[in-house]
């Protein structure tokens, strides 16, 4: 039998769920101010990403949360608990992207007039700290008590929503690959080999289309 919805129901529901509600919320703020040209502070994408998706998610951490940043993703574990399964996620991801740049998609959207890897390197990895700690730390550390291993697929739809865009076949890729850094960090409770993988899979392409 069903009952009326009452205002207090939604104030309980509000309370019980705090913690996810409160870590949806910054993420949500958080990508509108990397995503969006009009609230962006910083003017390089990189430090403007590292800001918003790293910075911004610790100091809530230790403001709101009153929390260790380390217990949210940021410890480096031993490399013989990760190592294997990312060597075979890049043994079986890297053929595949050397097989997908021969279309034009690919090439089309990685190929640069002029590449400088020292410069493409520092960039990447400043981006790509802020980016993989938001997914693969802030928000699956943050959604893992309320949801448990669901906090894997949270995860993995902003990461997939956000690269739109992009070739279609990265963006199908993305939904397999959230999964399994996901997975990988979810078991580690960190975001390091998520962040050694997609540096490894982003420097690959980019060195396979302009350079090799």
């Amino acid at each position: 039998m069903q009952h009326p919805i009452q205002v207090k129901g939604f104030i309980y529901y509000l309370k019980k769920n705090e913690a996810p509600l409160l870590v949806v919320f910054i993420a949500m703020l958080s990508i509108l101010m990397v995503e969006s040209p009009m609230l962006r502070i910083l003017p390089t994408s990189h430090l403007n990403a590292l800001l918003w998706y790293a910075l911004v998610p610790l100091a809530c951490i230790a403001l709101l949360q009153k929390r260790s940043p380390s217990l949210w993703g940021w410890h480096f574990p031993h490399y013989k608990l990760w190592i294997k399964p990312c060597l075979l996620y890049l043994a079986v991801a890297l053929p595949l992207i050397a097989l997908g740049s021969l279309g034009a998609p690919m090439n089309d959207y990685y190929q640069k007039e002029t590449f400088n890897w020292q410069t493409h390197l520092l960039t990447t990895a400043l981006y790509m700290l802020g980016w993989e700690y938001f997914f693969r730390g802030f928000l699956l550390e943050g959604l893992r008590h309320h949801f448990k291993e669901g906090a894997i697929i949270l995860q993995m739809i902003p990461f997939t929503l956000l690269h739109l865009g992009k070739p279609d076949i990265e963006v199908i890729s993305c939904v397999f690959s959230g999964i399994v850094w996901g997975y990988i960090c979810y078991q580690l409770r960190s975001f390091w080999p998520a962040f050694i993988m997609h540096m490894i899979v982003n420097l690959f392409t980019v060195l396979w289309i302009n350079v090799l």
